[in-house]
């Protein structure tokens, strides 16, 4: 079987799934270990380092790592299926010597990479679902779903005005931003004070700034980070700082006790600014879902779902440019005032 390592996708798909962190139980080793058989013994050699070199040796795993846990885990897996169908590499076996080798430090950060067009979106987050009070510090499976969304539906952000709610580490926005077709101008908001803190370490580690403050620009993009408490504020007192053309969030709603608030804000938004919105939700409580679309029909709003296809069948330049778990689905919304009776 002739396959070259640079070319396999399967090794990509690797590099993708580790760099992101996915569970391990996530990646198709079978099919992997499959594959690595059918080759002769020096493509095989060839593939393996370069699955190494491509994930635990890549260059910005070792500058930004991935928690050691993760990558201790990784190598044992591997190891493990080679040797049950009779292969082996020496080079695999040395590395995860050193990986256990190394002092098993309480990192309570740690970096996950996501790979788009021939960069990384490098973010940091807590190891924590749960930290300092605040869900803010992790990256969720909406703000990954989103941004796959807004790549594929790049109308709705390209050259557009958009202000996000609750950016928490900003990879939505910095996907968007690193994008094709990426906004004029990117809002990011956020209340807590940590996660304020670890977002804007964020965007200043993706641009091409040295200093300590948030750059004006990032690629294309005008960027700014506010200090916003949707829970408490509503939107007055944004409509008077810019006219966004689009309000996105993801994975705002999970409390019965914020939804009421957070319909307000985007109905005061959109009144005020003539933009729309829109959210993507996990759907971990059906019945906090239903609640918050009926506050969204009982604040004046009309609420339509994007019915795109599952991935699977849609056209290959349409595929995820991130993976995350499919394990919940996700859904997106689009929100407009009533009157206007738009559909996505």
């Amino acid at each position: 079987m002739v396959c070259s390592s640079d070319s396999c996708a399967l090794l990509l798909d690797f590099q993708h799934k580790f760099c992101t962190v996915a569970e391990l139980k996530c990646f198709s080793w079978e099919d992997l270990i499959d594959h690595l058989v059918d080759l002769d013994d020096l493509s095989c050699k060839d593939h393996i380092d370069k699955l190494l070199s491509s994930t635990v040796d890549h260059p910005i795993v070792r500058k930004y790592p991935l928690k050691p846990t993760f990558r201790k885990g990784f190598l044992k897996q591997f190891l493990n299926s080679v040797e049950e169908r009779g292969l082996t590499h020496d080079s695999a076996y040395e590395r995860l010597v050193s990986l256990l080798a190394e002092p098993d430090t309480d990192r309570e950060l740690h970096y996950r990479h996501f790979p788009i067009k021939n960069r990384f979106i490098t973010i940091q987050e807590s190891r924590n679902f749960l930290a300092h009070g605040t869900t803010g510090l992790h990256a969720w499976q909406a703000g990954i779903a989103l941004a796959n969304w807004g790549i594929r539906n790049k109308e709705h952000f390209h050259f557009k005005r958009v202000f996000e709610l609750g950016s928490g580490l900003g990879l939505t926005g910095l996907a968007l931003i690193f994008s094709d077709t990426p906004p004029l101008s990117y809002t990011f908001s956020d209340c807590h004070p940590d996660v304020l803190q670890l977002l804007k370490k964020n965007i200043i580690l993706n641009s091409t700034s040295d200093g300590e403050d948030v750059p004006k620009r990032v690629n294309k993009t005008n960027v700014q980070v506010l200090d916003f408490d949707w829970s408490e504020e509503g939107g007055p007192r944004l409509s008077k700082l810019f006219q966004p053309d689009l309000i996105i969030a993801a994975d705002v709603v999970y409390d019965f006790d914020s939804i009421p608030q957070l319909c307000t804000t985007i109905k005061t938004l959109i009144t005020t600014t003539k933009a729309y919105s829109l959210v993507a939700c996990t759907v971990r409580n059906e019945e906090t879902l239903d609640n918050f679309l009926e506050s969204l029909g009982g604040s004046g709003l009309e609420v339509s779902e994007d019915e795109e296809e599952d991935e699977e069948e849609r056209d290959p330049k349409g595929k995820d440019t991130f993976w995350h778990s499919k394990e919940l689905p996700v859904k997106i919304f689009k929100i407009t005032l009533v009157s206007e009776n738009s559909i996505i």
